[in-house]
């Protein structure tokens, strides 16, 4: 009897990892269907570019990272390295501060991309920033790519700014969104902090495909295909205008009431650093 148990069960995981076996298979079959799609799209975008680029010919195509990082500096925004914590690394921002009375009214204005802006640096200290987003989106229900519109909403805008950093969230200022003169680019170099090829191709991934069995297949793919420089990106200027020093004082008061001492102790010191550092100057 217990030896009919140990065959049923041998016989189980076997029709179990033949299982897998043609779920994998089927993953790596929807991932090679996506790459021919995506490789024909991009011919035809290739196409289209080549085409436009004949009428720019000999037009210089200044550095985006260059253009930002030549505005001038906002003297209202604390230095970068004085900055402290105001929430944890996978808070839900907007509903964070519309849980609270006192920065409800903010909520509507904030900018946050994760895996999505990379700094201009500026006199060896961050402050003015690049936001990125997809050319394109994949819709799952018509299997077509369409021209995204992350970007365009956001062109002349005024946002409250907020970045990750070693497992926690920091409010950088209020900036303004800067409409780029070519504002289509490959994937940067690999020296470039602050972008992540999986979290572009999960935003250029419909919310049905995203969620799909296979997705993680598909968003590595799609990953490869940023990083070959096959996708493209659309690059917006992101300049510091202004800090809005009572939601700093408001979160920065909430992150430490809700945090261990230690963390506290942390942030207080920081802004001891930041009192004396004031009276010096």
């Amino acid at each position: 009897m217990h030896k009919e148990k140990q065959i049923k069960a041998f016989r189980d995981e076997v029709l179990s990892l033949k299982c897998e076996r043609e779920s994998a298979r089927e993953e790596a079959r929807k991932s090679k269907e996506l790459y021919k799609q995506l490789r024909r799209r991009t011919e035809d975008l290739e196409k289209i570019v080549k085409d436009q680029g004949k009428s720019d010919y000999g037009r210089a195509v200044q550095n985006p990272f260059d253009i930002i990082s030549s505005l001038p500096l906002c003297l209202k925004r604390p230095a970068h390295g004085t900055l402290v914590p105001i929430a944890k690394k996978g808070v839900q921002l907007r509903e964070y501060l519309l849980s609270r009375t006192d920065t409800q009214a903010y909520a509507n204005t904030v900018l946050f991309l994760p895996g999505r802006f990379s700094w201009c640096t500026t006199a060896r200290t961050y402050h003015h920033a690049l936001a990125f987003g997809p050319t394109h989106t994949f819709n799952i229900q018509s299997r077509q790519w369409e021209k995204g519109t992350f970007m365009e909403p956001l062109y002349g805008q005024t946002r409250e700014f907020f970045y990750e950093d070693k497992g926690d969230v920091f409010y950088s200022g209020t900036y303004r969104c800067i409409r780029l003169d070519n504002p289509i680019i490959n994937w940067p170099e690999p020296g470039v902090q602050g972008l992540v090829p999986y979290i572009m191709a999960e935003t250029a991934l419909s919310e049905d495909f995203r969620n799909a069995p296979c997705s993680h297949a598909h968003k590595g793919t799609v990953s490869k295909l940023y990083r070959e420089g096959v996708l493209k990106l659309e690059c917006m200027g992101l300049q510091c205008v202004g800090f809005d020093k009572e939601l700093y004082k408001h979160l920065v008061a909430q992150y430490q009431h809700n945090s261990p001492t230690k963390e506290k102790k942390r942030s207080a010191s920081v802004e001891e650093d930041k009192a004396r550092k004031r009276k010096k100057t």
